[in-house]
């Protein structure tokens, strides 16, 4: 099913007024450099939720007051500072977010999230 922005963000809203539990969350970052970048802009806000699976990100908001910080864990990759796999992958889908933030190699409409290495990418489509 396609939808255009606009139907998608009406969808959304008519879910997350009809959502009865708390899974419901503010925000969601992910890995990569954009993503580290915008976790320091973002620490003068107040009160947001974020997920991720990133050391980096949450090393970079250990201090930020008010925040709930939820760490997906799962297994470390060797070489980066992210955590990938089936386990991360399940506490990602567990929740319905209002923005995420993520990098990638490439976007296509009808192939999806491209990354040059798999893990990265199936963490990623989860989102």
């Amino acid at each position: 099913m396609k939808l255009t922005s606009k139907e998608a963000k009406e969808l959304l809203e008519i879910e997350r007024k009809s959502a009865t539990d708390d899974r419901w969350i503010n925000h969601c970052l992910c890995v990569g450099d954009s993503a580290g970048i915008i976790a320091k802009a973002l620490k003068e806000k107040e009160r947001l939720t974020v997920i991720t699976n990133s050391m980096e990100i949450l090393l970079e908001l250990a201090d930020a007051s008010g925040w709930n910080i939820i760490s997906t864990g799962g297994m470390m990759k060797e070489g980066y500072l992210a955590f990938l796999g089936s386990r991360t992958e399940e506490v990602i889908r567990s929740y319905f977010v209002d923005t995420v933030i993520f990098s990638c190699k490439a976007l296509d409409e009808n192939w999806g999230v491209m990354e040059s290495q798999e893990a990265f990418g199936t963490a990623k489509r989860a989102m």
